[in-house]
Formats: C-alpha cells, sequence, structure tokens
C-alpha cells in the first residue's frame, strides 16, 4: 500500500514539472489524493481485524466456548459489539469445572456500512382469513334525543247511536249495535235418575260427588289426670288436675305450658286497661346468627339467650324477639326442644324480610307470602307454631 502511495507521488511530481499550471493548485490535488489513499488504508486494516474478529467468533463457537457477555459499542467507536467468551474445563471423572481453569477471550465485532436499498421483493400471497374477533363489550348508551315538536292536534271523532241502536261514527252508521241482546237465563235442574237437566234438555252427566282420597289424621286434644301410654306425634294432652299442657314429639310428652291462673297478687290486665308494659326486641340477629355460627349444648349457652332466662327465671319476665325472614331461615333446627319447652315465656315474631327493608309499599299478597314463610320458618326451627308471636311488630314502623 506504501508503495501505491509512493508512485503516486512521483507521477504527481512529474506532472507538476510539466506544467505550467501553478504549483499551488497541484498541491492541493495531491493532500486530497494523500487523503484517499489514507482512508483506504484504514478501511483496509479495519476490514482486516473485523475478519480475524470474525475468525474469533465462529472458532471459538466450533471449540465449545460461549457467549459469558456482550456490549454495543458506540457509534463514536465504530458502533457493533463487545463479545466476552468462556470456557470452563471439567473433571473428565466428576464432571465438575475445574476451579482456576476458566479460559477467557474477547472479540469486537463492527457494524458494516450500511448497503443499498435492495430490490423490492415478489408480494407475497394473500394468507388466510383469521378467526373471528370476540364480542366487544355494550356500549354505553348513547345521550337522550331532544322532545321532537308536538304533532298537529288530530281530528275527533263524533260518535253517537242511532235510533235502533247502532254506532254511528262521523254521521255514517255502521252495522255494529251499541247495545247487546239480552240474555236467557238458563235453567238447571237434576231429573229421576240423577242427570244434570239444562234449559230442559237431558245431559250424560250424572249429578254425583267423586269420593275423594281421605286425608291425614289431625293431631288430637287428649285430656286425663295422667299423661296418655300412647299419642300420635303432635297430639296434645291437657291435665285437667294440674292445667298442664304437654305435647308429644313422637317419642316423649313435653311440657310446653300451664294455662291455671296464678293464684297471687299478680297484675291483671283487662280487655279495657291502657296501661301496660310489652317486653320485646327489634332488629334481633346478633344472638341468631351466633346460633348459625357456633354449636352449643343448649340454646341458653348462648349470651342474649341466656341472659333473657335469668330474666324470666328470676321475674318471670316474658319476651318477644322481633327478627327478620332472611334471619330465622339460617338458625339451625337443632334448638328445637329448648325453643318448644321455653315457648310460653320466649316467642319470636315478624319485623320485616330483611334489615333493609320495610313493609312501606307492600301489597296485600306480598304482606301475607311474608308472614307464611316466617310462619313457616319459625314452625320449622321450633317445632311447634306456640313460639310465634303472632303480634307483629314491622320495621320503621312501616307498613301500607
Amino acid at each position: 500500500m506504501k508503495t501505491l502511495k509512493s508512485i503516486v507521488l512521483a507521477a504527481m511530481t512529474i506532472l507538476a514539472g510539466a506544467a505550467t499550471t501553478s504549483c499551488t493548485d497541484y498541491q492541493d490535488e495531491i493532500n486530497a489524493l494523500d487523503t484517499r489513499v489514507t482512508y483506504v488504508e484504514s478501511l483496509v486494516s479495519q476490514t482486516n481485524k473485523d475478519i480475524s474478529n470474525l475468525k474469533k467468533v465462529v472458532t471459538a463457537w466450533a471449540d465449545g466456548w460461549y457467549i459469558e457477555n456482550m456490549a454495543y459499542l458506540p457509534i463514536d467507536d465504530g458502533g457493533g459489539y463487545a463479545i466476552n467468551f468462556r470456557k470452563d474445563l471439567f473433571d473428565a471423572i466428576t464432571g465438575d469445572s475445574v476451579p482456576g481453569k476458566t479460559q477467557r477471550m474477547a472479540a469486537i465485532v463492527h457494524d458494516g456500512e450500511k448497503g443499498d436499498q435492495g430490490e423490492k421483493g415478489d408480494q407475497g400471497e394473500k394468507g388466510e382469513k383469521g378467526d373471528p374477533g370476540d364480542k366487544g363489550e355494550k356500549g354505553d348508551n348513547g345521550d337522550q334525543g331532544e322532545k321532537g315538536d308536538k304533532g298537529d292536534k288530530g281530528d275527533i271523532s263524533v260518535i253517537t247511536i242511532s235510533d235502533d241502536g247502532y254506532w254511528v261514527i262521523d254521521g255514517e252508521k255502521s252495522s255494529v249495535q251499541a247495545q247487546g241482546v239480552a240474555g236467557i237465563t238458563p235453567t238447571i235442574n237434576i231429573d229421576e235418575n240423577g242427570y244434570w237437566v239444562i234449559n230442559g234438555s237431558t245431559t250424560p252427566v250424572k249429578a254425583e260427588a267423586i269420593n275423594g282420597t281421605n286425608g291425614k289424621d289431625g293431631s288430637k286434644w287428649l285430656v286425663g289426670t295422667e299423661l296418655p301410654a300412647t299419642a300420635a306425634q303432635y297430639d296434645m294432652f291437657l291435665n285437667k288436675t294440674t292445667y298442664d299442657i304437654y305435647q308429644y314429639s313422637g317419642t316423649e310428652w313435653i311440657l310446653i305450658g300451664n294455662i291455671k291462673a296464678e293464684e297471687s297478687s299478680a297484675v291483671v290486665i283487662s280487655e279495657n286497661e291502657s296501661n301496660f308494659m310489652h317486653l320485646s326486641f327489634d332488629d334481633v340477629e346478633k344472638c341468631f346468627n351466633n346460633l348459625k355460627n357456633n354449636s352449643y349444648a343448649s340454646l341458653f349457652d348462648e349470651p342474649f339467650f341466656k341472659w333473657l332466662k335469668g330474666m324470666h327465671d328470676t321475674y318471670g319476665a316474658k319476651f318477644s324477639l322481633y327478627t327478620y325472614n332472611a334471619t330465622i331461615a339460617n338458625v339451625p333446627d337443632t334448638y328445637k326442644e329448648d325453643f318448644l319447652k321455653n315457648s310460653n315465656w320466649l316467642k319470636i315474631g315478624l319485623h320485616a324480610d330483611s334489615s333493609s327493608s320495610t313493609y312501606q309499599n307492600t301489597s296485600y299478597a306480598s304482606a301475607l307470602s311474608a308472614w307464611n314463610t316466617f310462619d313457616n320458618h319459625v314452625v320449622r326451627k321450633t317445632e311447634h307454631y306456640m313460639s310465634v308471636d303472632r303480634m307483629t311488630k314491622l320495621h320503621n314502623n312501616a307498613g301500607s
């Protein structure tokens, strides 16, 4: 490359001696050529280095070296990548790497100059149609349109009835009568053979009832001085000596109350008495939820019911607990016997369907349905209707 440079310089010198042009002009051209030659030499040198580094990369890859890390070179440094290779030596017996035997080497690969833009390739074949996309979510409702203009006032038809009883619309008589024809009251009898006779004609239908299936026996009231040895489930017994009332559970008689008047100075409230106390609790939920969430051996192991029983045992107090259908529905039926035995002083009343509802705008049919639902819940949880307080106390005192 230096020889080429010398030849070029010599040629320029000869031309400078033979020409009549200014030496300054020739010197500028010589300097330009010198610059170009120097640039070509740097390109050749850099290309040789890049080839050498590429050889390192290929040789390292083939010889089992792997890339440990690499870094991108800034444009100012020529661009490209600095690649660090690593090779570990392993023990032929154990397969473990041998400490201190790790080899490393580095190679630098420069970016080449940007090449000319290639020719445009042929257009690829049209791909298959893709699957339909998922259905998008429903968009928000649009704004309400403006109110339209009021329409023109329509014509009002004149409707009358003709003298012979037909509708007349805008002066034109129709074929429709404005008054129905009087009906005939049927005569209904039964002939001597027991068949229905309608308007004098005997029908093939006999006027006789169809026997239905026998219903189940209901519970009975039994009266005596000793408990009967046999009875059906739910039968009631009144001891006419002690006036105790029992109900048969199916296996045993259970005392549920006493109807004998007290022979003490207890306060008696007459029908016309206006001053008396109704001891009740509204919005009762927590104690019933405790029965649902805990396995008490007895109803009165629950703190609130325990307190109520203490007040009853000490003072003879009687209580009504007003709660919700949504609450009583979740009470387990494991406390039936406790509720039944104490139904003479512990009642459960309807307050509302839930704590967030009232009967403010409820129809008669809906309110009746709510009561029947509550009545069924209580009977199922307490084994008897005597635990139901028939006096309702509505939530927020709201009714329709």
